[in-house]
């Protein structure tokens, strides 16, 4: 009989493994230092850049004028991403829209969006931005603002709205210190206040002209506005990281603000991006980090020139501001890529921020009319979408 013969490996000599297991280590420890592929990067991370699809590509107006999808405002009150345009989308046929619209966060970006369509969303033009109030219950909406007509029409009142609504209940959304001129309700009565806080030498009484692009609901029962554009006219202005602060309260589902309205915040940041470029930003959202217990604020820029803007003219930063330093002349903090010394820049132009957990914000940027490119070569200056799509950023903090 033939015995099986059992193929069996002698074992290495004791010394010889060890340097054998000594040289894998010693491999290893290499590769974590030299190839972090797979790896999260210490500090701020984009982790995911991003288009979604709002509407039908190919919409046009009825003068056969391209739509575009100019996303300004963003909140997350839990299980949603709520998101709003600042221009128009019009329904046709087959489907009822407004400029605010939303999608399950579990499904994001992939879910098909809806739209919000009581008669307030869909009356209410040009979006700027949302805030969700710290209790999770509630969440405010603002437009910037920014346009006003003579007194005695209310052609543009609907320009000056902000509203609020349960979470989870559009439907009863409620028009905030509401004024109806010509069946058009607004909120139109606001705009003095918020001008009266916004007080210059050359303005004592309150600048005629402002733009609301940040609202953010913070302890306290503080409202806070952030301005970005201030001046003489629309045409006559300077770009400005301006925050106004002033008390509310909510009852029977309406928000109640008070007349305390008080510029608390005002920053230059020429300084503080001088050696990364040459760069003017203002404030294009802000919102309450609970987690944290801080503010994150974000500045857009868009390079002027004669001839027609670049993706590379647009794009934007990401600050953190304490909360207890808000009322106070203290300086942001400027989010550093990874844990380097270079800003985190965004291609895009960005427009609305908001918190998701503790280590995640999630960024929608209104590109205006821009469309970037087809063969994009630098991901943080370059892009590319189309008309009827929103660009997104997600943004991760590890330690």
């Amino acid at each position: 009989m033939i015995k099986k013969q059992e193929n069996r490996t002698k074992p290495l000599p004791r010394g010889l493994l060890g340097i054998v297991i000594l040289l894998s280590l010693l491999i290893i420890l290499f590769l974590i230092i030299n190839d972090t592929d797979g790896l999260p990067e210490q500090g701020w991370v984009i982790s995911e850049r991003g288009i979604l699809d709002v509407f039908p590509e190919g919409m046009t107006d009825d003068e056969g004028n391209t739509i575009f999808c100019e996303t300004s405002a963003i909140a997350y009150d839990g299980k949603y991403l709520i998101m709003g345009s600042d221009k128009p989308i019009p329904g046709d046929a087959y489907s009822q829209r407004s400029s605010v619209f939303y999608t399950e966060y579990a499904a994001f970006p992939e879910e098909k969006v809806l739209y919000f369509t009581a008669p307030a969303f869909i009356e209410a033009i040009k979006y700027e931005d949302f805030t969700v109030t710290p209790d999770g219950q509630y969440i405010i909406a603002t437009t910037g603002f920014d346009r006003v007509h003579h007194a005695g029409t209310s052609e543009w009142d609907n320009y000056n709205t902000m509203m609020i609504w349960p979470v989870g209940k559009p439907d009863d959304v409620k028009i905030v210190s509401p004024s109806t001129e010509d069946g058009v309700t607004s909120s139109v009565s606001l705009r003095e206040k918020i001008s009266s806080a916004l007080k210059t030498k050359e303005f004592p009484d309150g600048v005629p002209y402002f733009k609301i692009e940040g609202l953010a609901a913070v302890p306290g029962n503080q409202l806070l506005l952030g301005i970005r554009e201030m001046g003489a006219t629309y045409e006559l202005f300077d770009y400005v990281i301006m925050i106004i602060s002033v008390s509310y309260d909510i009852v029977n589902g309406e928000l109640v603000l008070s007349d305390d309205y008080r510029l608390i915040y005002h920053y230059d940041p020429t300084e503080k991006l001088s050696d990364f470029g040459e760069y003017t930003v203002a404030l294009s959202s802000i919102e309450y980090d609970r987690f944290n217990d801080r503010i994150y604020m974000l500045t857009s820029y868009e390079k002027k020139s004669d001839e027609e803007v670049t993706d590379e003219d647009i794009g934007a930063f990401l600050w953190l501001l304490p909360l207890q330093n808000l009322d106070t002349k203290k300086v942001p903090e400027l989010v550093l890529k990874g844990s380097g010394l270079t800003p985190l820049m965004f291609a895009h132009k960005g427009e609305g921020v908001t918190v998701i957990n503790p280590r995640r914000v999630i960024i929608i940027h209104d590109d205006d009319r821009v469309l970037g490119r087809e063969n994009i070569v630098n991901s943080e200056t370059q892009f590319s979408r189309h008309p009827n799509q929103a660009a997104y950023t997600i943004v991760d903090f590890y330690q």
